[in-house]
């Protein structure tokens, strides 16, 4: 994966959230900590795709901001109605820091053994 303004173990977290959600297929990062212009106070700005019903937004917004990061999250469900001008922008400049399939791949075991060993390097154990 192309690194982005998050650590290995902040994605594993959003990955988390969005794996409970059936209908979430891809998630994108774009937006300052996509193309590493972010400063320390940017906000996680994420392009979901799969998402039909807001109280399905309700809840991942909801969870997405329990997380134990000092972030804001800022998420569009990625539709056909959704504004042209911003999918480019997404389709530029996007990072795909999830996507669901029916098997886990060679590259999320490799990131997930990368996030757990800088979790247990900060002092934060296994998840």
């Amino acid at each position: 994966m192309k690194e982005v303004g998050l650590s290995h173990r902040e994605i594993r977290m959003i990955r988390a959230v969005l794996r409970r959600v059936p209908t979430v297929r891809e998630a994108m990062l774009f937006g300052s900590r996509a193309k590493l212009t972010h400063r320390p106070e940017s906000d996680v700005d994420l392009a979901l795709v799969g998402i039909d019903d807001s109280l399905t937004v309700q809840a991942i917004a909801e969870a997405l901001e329990s997380l134990p990061t000092p972030y804001r999250f800022d998420f569009t469900s990625l539709t056909r109605e959704t504004y042209a001008p911003l999918v480019r922008h997404i389709e530029r400049v996007g990072v795909t820091i999830y996507a669901r399939s029916a098997h886990v791949s060679q590259k999320d075991e490799e990131f997930d053994a990368l996030a757990a060993a800088e979790s247990k390097e900060l002092g934060y154990g296994s998840e």
